[in-house]
């Protein structure tokens, strides 16, 4: 006779799953003695596999260290022996990076170097000229400053360009909710800013794969989605980069 007291029933089943489970181990305590070739190379592979594990962690935090070993390695070598940005004289390890003083087209290493493969060949090449160590903020400054002289002096070029900007400044505003700033380090100069995802780009809601312009464009026709917020270089790139530090800012850390 089926039990309409839910309670009961919960208990009733829950007597079933212990009776069903002590059941279960008696079998499988039996199997054991029957056969326990079986049950001796099953554990053999799940102790191979253990071991596998904890070596291939321990190999993958060997080679974190040592990258990180390097960095601070190379960029204590480019600031002169005082780690910071040649600008700003910023000193936070996570904002800081290698900066091609003359511009990427006199580089002197391979094209798709980048990252840690960018410090092992300095270090590799006994720290060649021609590099220094810029924070993320200062380095998109250089870059928008280098730009701007050799940007097309036309009438129309010269519009277009106010327009873009007026907009940027419009997008930027509505989400600092005022005067564009960062929304964690709560610096305001427009060349530092940039706009961050802050799930990450993996939620595809049409500006997933968008940037600069394009992407301002797309949050203003599309009503100013939630999703985002204004973030300068260096809060941005110190977010995305540490995946293990679940997209926290290094100010947020300290």
């Amino acid at each position: 006779m089926p039990l309409k007291d839910p309670e009961s029933r919960k208990l009733y089943d829950r007597k079933r799953w212990i009776v069903r489970g002590k059941k279960q181990n008696e079998l499988k305590r039996f199997d054991r003695l029957k056969n326990p070739e079986k049950y001796n190379e099953r554990d053999r592979k799940r102790w191979i596999g253990e071991r596998r594990d904890k070596s291939n962690k321990k190999r993958q935090e060997n080679g974190m260290n040592e990258r990180r070993a390097i960095r601070i390695e190379v960029l204590t070598h480019y600031s002169k022996q005082t780690l910071g940005c040649a600008f700003c004289g910023e000193q936070e390890l996570e904002f800081l990076s290698i900066d091609h003083i003359d511009g990427k087209k006199n580089i002197k290493h391979p094209k798709n170097l980048d990252g840690w493969h960018l410090y092992f060949w300095l270090k590799r090449k006994n720290f060649p000229e021609g590099y220094q160590v810029l924070c993320r903020n200062c380095n998109l400054s250089k870059a928008y400053m280098n730009k701007v002289t050799t940007l097309s002096l036309e009438p129309k070029n010269i519009l277009a360009r106010k327009r873009l900007k007026k907009l940027k400044i419009e997008v930027f505003s509505y989400y600092s909710k005022d005067v564009p700033k960062c929304s964690c380090c709560g610096i305001y100069q427009l060349n530092f800013l940039t706009m961050d995802h802050i799930h990450g780009r993996k939620i595809d809601d049409g500006g997933s794969k968008l940037r600069g312009n394009a992407l301002y464009t797309f949050l203003k026709k599309s009503g100013y989605p939630s999703g985002y917020q204004v973030l300068c270089g260096n809060c941005n790139y110190s977010k995305d980069a540490k995946k293990k530090f679940l997209g926290i800012c290094a100010h947020k850390r300290q």
